[in-house]
């Protein structure tokens, strides 16, 4: 009440300074408010706040930032929040994020979301209208794609951030490396949003047999992201070796799992378990998932509900 009664004596040029000072005050507020809620996606939020960090840190680097699979842009945002606070940000094409994704509905997506979406869609409609509306505060530094992975071809230069969260399938698997991890730039970041998920083993596969090039740099406890850092540059040939799944004996698949399982916690190591079993899923070699099923269920890794998902697909409840 004082301070209210005293501003009435105030000079002009003071009341001014004042009022700037609490507009500040409650945008800081806001903002600060914003990073410590998770935006509508699939990731949690300390993945988001990893993401942000990445890019924050990165800020001296040249090359483009790179999110795959980016849905309704939580990954994106997320990104952009890395770039906008960074005090040697300049908003030029280096530090543009592309952010690029079919942006088709499926039906399983909308149990996944974190929240609601702004309307029903229908399996197979576009979201995209949807996407440029929730990334509109940060148009100026995210573009979105609209392209098929599978055949998109990435042609805007070196890349210092891959974020990626869309490797979900064998042709993936070899599309996405061959096109975009030639133009990684060495001290750059490599991020695996599915990594602790049981769905996608072809990730450790190639992981393993890129280990001398990517090194492991940090795991997300409340989330699947593992990130891995740029230490030599990828020559196309590389790639294209590590990406010949048919050449890949169990043994070494084995020895993929087991150098994943070595990456990460206790609660990643469960999800990394169930990957190795839907490797044979996928393979369609259904005794070999049970073998190894039974291999992890004897073992310390604690119950998970990724290997509760990857023995129902064994017992035929679920379908690739």
């Amino acid at each position: 009440m004082l301070l209210k009664a005293l501003k009435r004596y105030l000079p002009l040029k003071v009341k001014e300074v004042l009022r700037h000072a609490a507009n500040r005050n409650s945008k800081e507020k806001i903002v600060h408010e914003q990073e410590h809620v998770a935006l509508l996606g699939m990731t949690s939020l300390d993945e988001q706040s990893y993401y942000t960090s990445c890019v924050s840190a990165l800020s001296d680097l040249d090359g483009a930032i790179v999110d795959l699979g980016c849905g309704m842009c939580s990954t994106a945002i997320s990104l952009a929040r890395g770039v906008t606070g960074s005090a040697s940000s300049t908003k030029t094409p280096a530090t543009r994020i592309y952010a690029i994704d079919r942006f088709i509905w499926e039906e399983w997506m909308l149990t996944s979301l974190s929240g609601p979406v702004h309307r029903d869609y229908l399996s197979g409609e576009s979201f995209l209208p949807e996407a440029r509306r929730r990334v509109r505060d940060e148009s100026q530094l995210i573009e979105l794609v609209e392209a098929d992975l599978s055949e998109y071809v990435w042609r805007h230069g070196p890349i210092k951030i891959l974020l990626v969260d869309s490797m979900k399938s064998w042709i993936l698997a070899k599309s996405i490396p061959a096109n975009f991890y030639a133009f990684l730039v060495e001290g750059g970041i490599l991020i695996h949003q599915d990594f602790k998920h049981f769905y996608t083993p072809w990730i450790h596969l190639i992981q393993y047999r890129l280990r001398d090039f990517l090194h492991f740099k940090h795991e997300v406890e409340n989330g699947a992201t593992v990130a891995f850092e740029i230490s030599h540059k990828l020559r196309p040939e590389v790639i294209a070796s590590a990406t010949q799944f048919e050449n890949f004996p169990d043994e070494e698949v084995e020895e993929a799992l087991k150098y994943s399982m070595g990456l990460v916690g206790d609660q990643g190591k469960s999800a990394v378990a169930a990957a190795h079993i839907m490797y044979f899923i996928h393979k369609g070699r259904l005794k070999e998932a049970q073998e190894v099923f039974f291999k992890y269920s004897r073992s310390d890794l604690a119950p998970s509900a990724d290997m509760s998902i990857a023995h129902s697909y064994i017992k035929g409840e679920y379908k690739i």
